[in-house]
């Protein structure tokens, strides 16, 4: 479960933003076969916006996983949009601590406009098994838009299951000249 909390500050105007969330993986026996299941209820002032995900993939080595998923995105007045993505996670372990690293690249198919093609690099590193920091980038680019989106976080695992993260990201499209920041409070209770 996954509860964000926050406020963006564009370059007219500044809104809040409340995201909840749940997802589940299951590994499937020795196998490392993965079934990704999740949903997310984005709610941008007067806008809601629910994704639905269902993804599934394989441990090819004791910590990498590929994953192939599908995301349906139903955003209140506009058509839906379809979001596939292939993801690549990787765990390394230090003696002092563990890089995690996640890539991804995908499409996101509109109705009514330009598909848009997506990538995105994060990686957080684990000082501790209960605190760590990180950044990660993303690129979104079609026809009509070309957002990069930037961000750094902390994250610090109050108990076994549950995270606390404090973050910041910067996104911005030159091709329209838009600009926003957003600070984002975040709850991770994991079962």
């Amino acid at each position: 479960l996954d509860v964000r909390t926050g406020e963006v500050e564009g370059d007219e105007e500044d809104y809040d933003v409340d995201s909840y969330a749940g997802s589940s993986r299951l590994v499937l026996g020795e196998g490392g076969w993965i079934v990704d299941l999740g949903a997310r209820r984005d709610e941008i002032e007067d806008v809601e916006v629910d994704t639905f995900t269902l993804g599934g993939g394989k441990y090819v080595l004791e910590n990498t996983a590929v994953v192939l998923s599908y995301s349906n995105i139903d955003e209140e007045n506009t058509d839906d949009a379809d979001k596939y993505e292939l993801g690549l996670e990787h765990l390394w372990r230090f003696d002092m601590g563990a890089l995690k690293l996640d890539a991804n690249v995908g499409r996101i198919d509109l109705e009514e406009s330009d598909d848009i093609d997506v990538w995105g690099l994060d990686g957080t590193y684990y000082v501790t098994d209960r605190l760590g920091f990180g950044a990660g980038y993303e690129q979104q680019d079609s026809d009509d838009v070309e957002i990069e989106r930037w961000s750094v976080f902390g994250q610090w695992f109050a108990t076994e299951n549950v995270a606390l993260s404090l973050g910041y990201t910067n996104e911005e499209d030159q091709d329209v000249d838009y600009e926003a920041d957003a600070v984002m409070f975040t709850a991770d209770v994991r079962f």
